[in-house]
């Protein structure tokens, strides 16, 4: 931990030589992160070459190299922080003594995934790789809106704690349990030049107790071992115990009005669907939490790839003794009631262009529509038909003729969302053009017979409120984000 003169020098340096993502990406041809892979030997014609090679490819460069491509006392500071050292399999070499990747507009470093001699490599328990497409997803799952105190459980190398704090968060804690990641996330705090930034070791909650927060985020481990090995990947007998703990810690350290995001495998049961036990999990503070699950993923048992050797034994069991039917992969959001009103409990499918922003529009229309009397007010709205919309029907014979039968309702934004329905309700649906309001849709399908003479406007309007979280039918009221996004912005975070 050198000075800050010499994080300042190291920051001013990697800048200098135009190591960001951005211009890393367009120097390699690559389109993202994930798609990054090292190479031996990479020719050194720029800055950016040596840089890739020494922090990136984790290969060896010529210490004449660094003084002539990089400016000034460039081997001296990245020595004087322990970044680099001299190479002794080859005389005037140095190699990177950790990983080092610019990510969004910080410097993130972690472990090495490899020894610089190619010698065989066996990672300590508390190994912090860099950042993963994993880790990536977490990142871009997390909404880039201000929020007063953010906590990192979790942190790892402290990438999203920094990343709050350096966009949109007055103060993040990076808490990991892990000395060796509360070191590198201490670290990469100040080489980022971060002071709104708290890094405290504990477990979980411990290092922060009796504290609040208006954001917590997470991406726990979720592998289930018998035996823990490694830090940054096992969540216990059945890969859940982190993330359940996490959650079972809401109630006490979420702020009213405050959000949780995470980013995780679990499992859903017999009789036992996933967001029925994170609901169990709150405890009696259930009723205070909304949750919204949005997969990327949802595989059955055998489809998972498992661990192999005694872990894969593990898994199979966890698998029968918990009834495991699927395992679910993405996202999850708990949101702590602000004032009274009814929670919801949502799940979804991340679609092609599903992002924060989408999570966050569904966020708000549920939130809405859980209020007492919304669907009063739903009535005298003018929802029209998604562009995206896909209708699909079956006929069948009925006395001789073809009759529609089973029909479906597709989209695939804001989120991939399919409705098996009965002809009438997609007749209902289909007749949404914006102009009529949902009581003249009412009053049409009673006209029709559609409706039996029991079922209330109310009814109808919760009904059409499901079609437009489903992204079926959209509102002016609530446009979606790629209404309200300039086009040149939608692709970035």
């Amino acid at each position: 931990m050198g000075d800050a003169a010499v994080f300042a020098a190291m920051r001013s340096l990697l800048r200098q030589a135009g190591f960001t993502e951005e211009a890393v990406l367009r120097h390699l041809g690559i389109d993202g992160p994930a798609a990054f892979v090292p190479i031996e030997n990479r020719a050194l014609a720029s800055p950016m070459d040596l840089l890739v090679r020494l922090f990136m490819d984790q290969d060896p460069v010529p210490e004449e190299a660094i003084r002539s491509l990089l400016p000034g006392q460039a081997l001296e500071t990245m020595e004087a922080l322990g970044l680099t050292a001299r190479f002794p399999a080859r005389e005037g070499y140095c190699y990177a003594t950790v990983a080092l990747h610019p990510v969004g507009a910080l410097y993130i470093a972690a472990d090495r995934r490899s020894m610089p001699d190619n010698s065989p490599f066996t990672p300590p328990p508390d190994v912090v790789y860099p950042v993963s497409e994993q880790t990536l997803r977490f990142l871009e799952s997390l909404p880039l809106l201000p929020c007063g105190r953010l906590l990192d459980l979790g942190t790892g190398s402290g990438v999203a704690a920094l990343q709050a704090a350096a966009g949109y968060a007055a103060h993040a804690w990076a808490v990991d349990i892990a000395a060796r990641c509360t070191v590198f996330a201490e670290f990469n705090r100040r080489l980022n030049g971060l002071e709104n930034v708290t890094v405290a070791r504990g477990d979980l909650y411990e290092a922060v107790a009796g504290e609040r927060f208006d954001r917590i985020v997470a991406h726990p481990p979720y592998v289930p071992v018998a035996d823990a090995t490694f830090v940054f990947r096992d969540g216990g007998e059945d890969g859940e115990q982190v993330l359940r703990r996490i959650i079972e810690g809401l109630p006490r350290h979420l702020a009213p009005g405050g959000r949780f995001y995470g980013f995780a495998m679990a499992s859903d049961r017999e009789g036992e669907p996933l967001e029925q036990r994170i609901r169990s999990w709150l405890g009696e503070a259930s009723g205070e939490f909304d949750v919204l699950l949005a997969a990327s993923a949802t595989m059955t048992p055998d489809k998972l790839k498992s661990p192999h050797g005694g872990e894969h034994r593990h898994w199979e069991r966890v698998v029968e003794t918990r009834r495991v039917q699927y395992f679910f992969y993405g996202s999850m959001l708990l949101e702590r009631h602000g004032a009274p009103r009814g929670a919801y409990t949502i799940r979804t499918h991340r679609g092609p262009r599903s992002g924060w922003r989408e999570t966050e529009w569904l966020r708000q229309w549920m939130a809405a529509a859980s209020e007492d009397g919304f669907e009063q007010k739903l009535l005298a709205l003018r929802p029209r038909l998604s562009p995206r919309l896909e209708l699909r029907s079956v006929h069948r014979v009925c006395g001789g003729r073809l009759t529609p039968g089973e029909c479906t309702l597709s989209t695939d934004y804001p989120f991939t969302a399919e409705c098996i329905c009965q002809p009438w309700i997609a007749e209902a649906v289909a007749g949404c053009d914006g102009q009529a309001t949902v009581a003249e849709r009412y009053s049409m399908c009673m006209r029709r017979g559609f409706l039996r003479d029991d079922y209330a406007a109310t009814d109808f309007a919760r009904m059409l409120s499901a079609m437009i979280a489903g992204g079926f039918l959209e509102l002016e009221e609530y446009p979606l984000p790629e209404a309200a996004i300039p086009p040149a912005s939608q692709g970035g975070l």
